[in-house]
């Protein structure tokens, strides 16, 4: 992989604020941890601060051991942060998005004072959406509701990829005012936010301005985008996000927590060392400080 970050590097002066953003619905693999060292190396390396923000709103497949087995994993790989929990009981106490859904529905209510939400009665079974035509009432129980896009908001997956041309994808763009997906959800049949909401309460309350994700989660970065746009979030529409290749298996398929694709736990050495060829790197790191190094050292040339 080969990082095309010249416009990022340009500011030297930025001030880096970034977050490693893990759901606690499975074991964490190795995709998980390139994504975290990834992020670590771009934030320490603009002496930036990072933030452990723990995506917990899917509480059916969370479970204790997860948690932590997420914190345990990120000491032994030394990954360290300057905001969030200490550990599994502050997470639970002070931290767990179960405790902002008030600040998630003030996001919500922001939309629906524009008149963009609206039930949604269909099933997937129905295909295609269309109940923004039917006026169904928004106290109806057990409907998510949906955002309105018009078909010119949005961009298909394969135009998008022709758009950026790079490889990662970095955004933003600065004039970009497609969404991913036409109607998307924001909030779920049983009445919690979506991802798309929590996501970018969270990230805009922090200051965030740094997006380290899998090229699989563009079309997020887009909807939440078009989000922001529409209700002010005017600090997050200039953050960046850098969309790196995902982690396949030998067969192609996606390493996944949700799909228990998953490999055999590695050695902290060993995922260093996998690191070090996902990048490109010919001389494999063996512990993180080495990797900070080649890392600095990569990119020392440009701007």
């Amino acid at each position: 992989m080969t990082l095309k970050l010249e416009s990022f590097w340009a500011k030297p002066g930025f001030p880096v604020k970034s977050r490693l953003a893990p759901t606690p619905s499975g074991f964490i693999h190795l995709g998980n941890e390139l994504n975290f060292i990834l992020t670590w190396l771009l934030v320490r390396s603009r002496q930036g601060k990072l933030v452990l923000r723990i995506d917990d709103m899917d509480r059916e497949r969370f479970r204790p051991a997860y948690l932590e087995d997420l914190f345990f994993r990120l000491e032994e790989l030394g990954l360290d942060w300057d905001e969030g929990p200490i550990g599994p009981e502050d997470f639970e106490k002070n931290w767990s998005q179960t405790l902002r859904i008030e600040r998630y529905a003030e996001t919500l209510k922001k939309l629906l004072d524009r008149d963009l939400i609206y039930p949604c009665i269909c099933t997937r079974k129905t295909g295609a959406c269309s109940c923004e035509s039917h006026q169904n009432p928004l106290d109806f129980p057990d409907l998510p509701w949906r955002i309105l896009c018009k078909k010119t908001q949005v961009i298909q997956e394969e135009e998008l990829r022709s758009f950026c041309g790079l490889n990662p994808i970095t955004l933003p763009f600065s004039n970009h005012l497609f969404a991913s997906e036409l109607n998307f959800v924001v909030k779920r049949r049983d009445g919690k936010p979506a991802y798309q909401i929590c996501s970018l309460t969270d990230d805009y309350d922090l200051g965030i301005n740094l997006v380290v994700r899998g090229e699989d989660l563009l079309g997020s970065s887009l909807n939440q985008l078009f989000l922001a746009r529409q209700i002010g979030m005017h600090y997050f529409e200039e953050s960046w996000f850098i969309h790196h290749p995902i982690l396949a298996d030998n067969d192609g398929k996606k390493i996944s927590k949700s799909t228990g694709n998953q490999p055999l736990r590695l050695s902290k050495n060993q995922v260093f060392e996998e690191f070090g060829k996902w990048m490109g790197w010919k001389k494999g790191p063996e512990n993180l400080n080495q990797c900070l190094e080649l890392f600095q050292e990569t990119h020392s040339n440009q701007p």
